[in-house]
C-alpha cells in the first residue's frame, strides 16, 4: 500500500515538473500564441534580441530557446506596430479603410481579443531614414487598428519579391473583404506604371486575374478624372455604377465630357449619401443631360405681340440667328448688328467688318 502510494506520488510531481509541463511553460514564456495586446510586454532587451537576427533566419525567437526552431514561414513574432509601414503596392486605401464600416468593429475586437490571424511583412533592405524596419504585404487592416492602439502586431516575415508579394496579396484577399473596384483599379495601374508587367496580359496571367475584369478596372482607373473622384467616395461604388460612369464620360454627339464631368459632381452629395443608389443616379443624370441637349440642339423661336420675332438654332461649330418681320419692325438690320457686335466686344472679341470681294 505504501508503494502503491509512493509511485502515484511520483507520477503526480512528473507530470508538474515534467516534459510536458516544461514545453508548455516554453511556448508561454516565448509567446507562441499570444496574439492578445494586454498579454505582458516584452522587455527592451528581449524586442532587441528578437529583431536582431535576419528577418529571414532560423533563429529569429530568442538564443535561450533549445528547441528546434521551425522555418520563419510557419512561425511569427510580434513586431512594434510603429516599425511597420504600409506597402506602396497596397491594394486598398487609405480612405477606404476610413469609410469602412467594419473597421471602427475590428479595432473594438483587436482591443479586447487581440489579433486572431499574424499579418505578413518582408524585411526592409537597408537602414530606413524614417525608422521602419518591416513593410506590410498583408493585413492592412489589421496592421492600421495595431498602430491605432500602440500596440505590437504579430506577423509572418519573409522574403518577397514585389511580384510574389502582389500576388500573396491577391490570394489573401480572395474571398475575404477585397478592397473596392476603384482601389483594386488603381492598384494594378499603380502595377503597370511601375514596371511590375509590360502588358495587362502579362499582369493578368503573373496574379491570376481574369483578363476581362482587369481591362475593366484599368478603364475605371484610367478614365475617371480627379475633379469627381475628389467630390465622390468612388470606393463606395460598385463596378457596375464606376463603368457606366465611364461610359457617360466619353465623348457623345451634343455632349462634352467636360460637361458630364460638372454634372456628375453636381450629384456628388447624392453619391455619397446613397451610394447604394448610384447606378439609378447616374441614369437620371443621362436622362437630364440628353433632355437639356436635344432642347438646346432644336433651336429655339421667340414670339410677341407682333408675331414671330427672333429664331435661335444652334449647329456644329455655328449659331444661326433668324430675325423675323416682328422683330425689324422695331429695330432696323444695322441697329440689331451694332447691338450684337457691341456685345461681343465687351466680351473680348475684336472685330472687324469684313469686305465682300467682287
Amino acid at each position: 500500500m505504501l508503494l502503491l502510494l509512493f509511485v502515484m506520488r511520483f507520477f503526480r510531481i512528473s507530470m508538474t515538473f515534467g516534459p510536458w509541463r516544461r514545453m508548455e511553460m516554453s511556448e508561454k514564456k516565448h509567446g507562441k500564441g499570444l496574439f492578445n495586446p494586454s498579454a505582458p510586454a516584452m522587455s527592451d532587451e528581449g524586442k532587441k534580441r528578437t529583431f536582431a537576427k535576419p528577418a529571414n533566419s532560423k533563429s529569429a525567437r530568442s538564443a535561450a530557446v533549445t528547441e528546434p526552431v521551425p522555418e520563419v514561414t510557419d512561425e511569427y513574432i510580434e513586431i512594434p506596430s510603429k516599425l511597420v509601414r504600409n506597402w506602396r503596392f497596397k491594394d486598398r486605401t487609405a480612405v477606404e479603410l476610413e469609410d469602412d464600416p467594419e473597421y471602427s468593429a475590428l479595432v473594438d475586437e483587436i482591443r479586447e481579443q487581440g489579433v486572431i490571424s499574424p499579418i505578413t511583412v518582408r524585411p526592409i533592405e537597408g537602414a530606413s531614414a524614417d525608422g521602419f524596419q518591416y513593410e506590410e504585404v498583408v493585413g492592412f487592416k489589421r496592421l492600421s487598428a495595431c498602430k491605432a492602439l500602440g500596440i505590437d502586431v504579430p506577423a509572418h516575415v519573409r522574403e518577397l519579391s514585389d511580384l510574389e508579394a502582389a500576388r500573396l496579396q491577391k490570394s489573401e484577399n480572395t474571398g475575404r473583404s477585397a478592397p473596392s473596384a476603384w482601389s483594386l483599379g488603381q492598384h494594378y495601374k499603380t502595377l503597370l506604371e511601375q514596371g511590375m508587367a509590360e502588358t495587362q496580359t502579362q499582369l493578368a496571367a503573373s496574379l491570376g486575374i481574369d483578363r476581362v475584369t482587369l481591362t475593366n478596372l484599368l478603364r475605371i482607373a484610367n478614365n475617371i478624372p480627379d475633379d469627381i473622384s475628389k467630390s465622390i467616395k468612388l470606393h463606395r461604388l460598385g463596378s457596375t455604377a464606376l463603368l457606366k460612369m465611364v461610359s457617360l464620360l466619353g465623348e457623345k454627339a451634343g455632349r462634352s465630357s467636360e460637361a458630364m464631368v460638372d454634372r456628375i459632381v453636381e450629384f456628388a452629395d447624392e453619391f455619397n449619401e446613397k451610394p447604394e443608389k448610384s447606378s439609378t443616379i447616374l441614369a437620371k443624370i443621362e436622362a437630364s443631360f440628353d433632355s437639356s441637349t436635344q432642347k438646346s440642339l432644336s433651336g429655339s423661336t421667340f414670339r410677341s405681340q407682333k408675331g414671330k420675332a427672333l429664331s435661335v438654332k444652334p449647329g456644329k461649330d455655328k449659331l444661326s440667328v433668324t430675325m423675323h418681320a416682328a422683330a425689324l419692325s422695331v429695330a432696323s438690320p444695322e441697329e440689331i448688328t451694332e447691338a450684337l457686335t457691341k456685345f461681343l466686344e465687351a466680351k473680348g472679341l475684336t472685330l472687324e467688318e469684313a469686305k465682300n470681294s467682287k
